[in-house]
């Protein structure tokens, strides 16, 4: 989607990291993780973000209801006016 910029340090994630958002207009959005095969897996952030670069810190250990195994997630950060999604890789 035009307007959204969206990225993730370090990928792999080992224990923590930090998800760098970019939206051209302000918006609410949700950015969640998602395995490989699309089921969620966790609420990463929910909340208004401006145009001002922002960074978003993502630790997968404390945001999912289970330990998540290493393996490949989708992470997906969406708006009303649409969505983009990344892949990541997270370590154990």
């Amino acid at each position: 989607v035009a307007g959204i910029t969206l990225s993730i340090c370090p990928n792999p994630l080992r224990s923590s990291g930090t998800v760098s958002v970019k939206l051209n207009s302000p918006a609410s959005v949700k950015l969640e993780l998602f395995d490989i095969k699309g089921r969620f897996a966790g609420l990463v952030y929910s909340g208004w973000i401006g145009t001002a670069p922002q960074n978003i810190e993502i630790s997968p250990a404390g945001m999912a209801e289970r330990d998540l195994p290493s393996g490949i997630y989708l992470l997906r950060l969406s708006t009303e006016s649409g969505s983009k999604t990344i892949k990541t890789m997270i370590l154990k």
